[in-house]
Formats: C-alpha cells, sequence, structure tokens
C-alpha cells in the first residue's frame, strides 16, 4: 500500500470519526438548547402543546441556515442569505436560553444565564463544523466530476477529424452523456454564457449549446 491510498484511508477515518463526535456534541447541544427555549416559551404564556414548537423555529433557523450556505457554496452561488439566516437563528438561540433563567440575583443570574447560552453556541460551532467536513466532501467530488468531464472533452477532440472539435452545431456528433448535459445545466443556471459553456465543454459549439440548452 503506498503512502497516497494510507493518506486517504486515515483522511476517511478522520473525517467519519469527526463526524460522528460533531452529530453526537450537537445532539447534545440542541437538547439543552430546546430545554431553555422551552421554558422560555411556558414562562411567556404560550400553549404548552405549541411550546415544543417554538424551540423547532428557533434553532431550526440555524440548520437550515447552514444547509442553504452549504448549497449555495456548492452551487457557487452568493452564501449571505444562508449567514443570514444562522446569524438571526443563533442570536435568538443564545438569547432565549439565557432569558429562560430568572432565578437568582447578581452574579449568580449572570452566571447562570451564561451557561444556559452556551448550548446554542456549541450548537451552531457544530452544525458549521460538520457543514465543513460536508463542503469539503462534495468539493472532492466535484473535483474528480470535473477531471472526468476534461478527460471526455479530451477524448472527443482527439477523435475528432483532423484532431479538432467541429464548430458547427450542424454536422453530426457524438452523443452527450447525461453527466454532460447536467454540467452544462448547470453552469447555465449559474448565468455563464453559451460561449463561456462551450470554452470549459468542447463537446458542443456555443451554437450547439445554445441549441441544446433552450430546446
Amino acid at each position: 500500500m503506498g503512502p497516497g491510498a494510507l493518506s486517504s484511508r486515515i483522511d476517511r477515518a478522520l473525517r467519519s470519526t469527526t463526524a460522528v463526535v460533531t452529530v453526537v456534541v450537537a445532539l447534545c447541544s440542541a437538547a439543552l438548547s430546546y430545554s431553555g427555549l422551552y421554558r422560555l416559551s411556558i414562562d411567556a404564556g404560550v400553549d404548552p402543546t405549541l411550546a415544543l414548537l417554538v424551540p423547532l423555529c428557533i434553532d431550526g433557523l440555524i440548520v437550515v441556515g447552514a444547509m442553504t450556505t452549504l448549497h449555495a457554496t456548492i452551487c457557487e452561488q452568493n452564501t449571505a442569505y444562508g449567514w443570514m439566516m444562522t446569524g438571526i437563528g443563533v442570536v435568538l438561540s443564545v438569547y432565549g436560553n439565557a432569558a429562560s433563567v430568572t432565578t437568582g440575583t447578581g452574579w449568580e443570574l449572570w452566571q447562570a444565564r451564561t451557561v444556559h447560552a452556551i448550548a446554542p453556541i456549541s450548537l451552531a460551532l457544530c452544525i458549521e463544523g460538520f457543514m465543513m467536513i460536508v463542503r469539503r466532501r462534495a468539493g472532492d467530488l466535484i473535483a474528480e466530476e470535473k477531471e472526468r468531464l476534461r478527460r471526455e472533452a479530451s477524448a472527443a477532440r482527439r477523435s475528432a477529424p483532423n484532431g479538432k472539435a467541429r464548430r458547427n452545431g450542424k454536422t453530426k456528433s457524438e452523443p452527450l452523456s447525461e453527466a454532460v448535459l447536467a454540467e452544462a445545466r448547470r453552469m447555465q443556471e449559474q448565468g455563464k454564457s453559451f460561449g463561456q459553456i462551450a470554452a470549459e465543454l468542447p463537446q458542443r459549439s456555443r451554437t450547439g449549446w445554445h441549441r441544446i440548452l433552450t430546446s
């Protein structure tokens, strides 16, 4: 076994172990945060049954915001909205957990509120840590897919007459694979022009991609 394979195995093991530990800590933090927000809801006069949903609405913002940011990052889009959701969720959760403590005075009161504020902060950090692991894995998969598409394009250029890809969309061309079509549509959704798509995916010309993606 070469050093590259060993390094890859160690990386996968570390990534898996980190993911498991992160999920466990996140679940513990979520349970503590849920308790504080539920108690705050009851004290605020919310119906006990409906109060069960309040923590999900608040801490859920952190989770949804992190997932939105992850999706935007993978699709190479603006991540501002996802970060905004995460930030609002963290602020509301920290405030709610701290405000759920009403007993004690002076230093004891602030100490108790600080302890209760730890859970939502830990939850947010764990979620972001887990998203980092997912982003790393997604980045690896995207890089592998781009390399595969690059090899397909290179093979198509070599098999074309005179070693050149056909430049018009009217001559007979090799059928496009589903992966190439999916990549072209993804690039189109990102706002790239047909010329840019043709530059990265030379299986078709700009005119050819325009005809395919607008049909």
